[in-house]
């Protein structure tokens, strides 16, 4: 029976750990937020008629003392207000910590839809000088041991004549 009875405490002490140990690792870890600044500039790099590559380049700021990885994207991209298919990542991109910094980030996205109803989208993409950017849904962020998806809500201007 005391063998019994050690067990049980041994057992409660490790779930007292367990239940304990996150509170303490998360109160020495603090996030703050990380901003999309602007998106400077998109590229057509592609253009099949099932996917187009871009290159976008972006200001973001990473306030935080460690870097994040972003990855995992389940954004639609829009030109103009048209949705032109989901956000795939080439590569997973790597915020660096206490840094507001210039990002190239190579992206592609399956078409939605035939490439003729695209036609005319794609047609100002390529001959225009500035073009309606959004971008809508979440990525996954991740950091140290922790991760957690992100919400994005991107509609602005690009210039494209740089």
């Amino acid at each position: 029976m005391r063998v019994l009875r050690g067990m049980l405490k041994v057992n409660s002490s490790h779930l007292l750990f367990l239940l304990l140990f996150p509170v303490v690792l998360s109160s020495c870890w603090s996030y703050e937020e990380v901003e999309l600044k602007s998106v400077d500039d998109a590229r057509l790099m592609g253009l099949s008629p099932t996917t187009l590559s871009l290159e976008i380049s972006a200001t973001i700021d990473n306030p935080n003392d460690y870097n994040i990885k972003i990855k995992d994207p389940d954004i639609d991209i829009y030109i103009d207000g048209n949705k032109v298919g989901k956000l795939k990542m080439d590569e997973a991109l790597v915020l660096k910590k206490g840094t507001s910094d210039q990002y190239t980030i190579p992206i592609h996205t399956k078409l939605d839809g035939s490439l003729g109803s695209l036609f005319p989208i794609l047609l100002k993409l390529m001959a225009s000088d500035k073009v309606r950017f959004g971008a809508k849904g979440s990525f996954k962020g991740s950091a140290k041991m922790f991760s957690q998806r992100i919400d994005v809500d991107i509609d602005q201007d690009v210039d494209l004549s740089r």
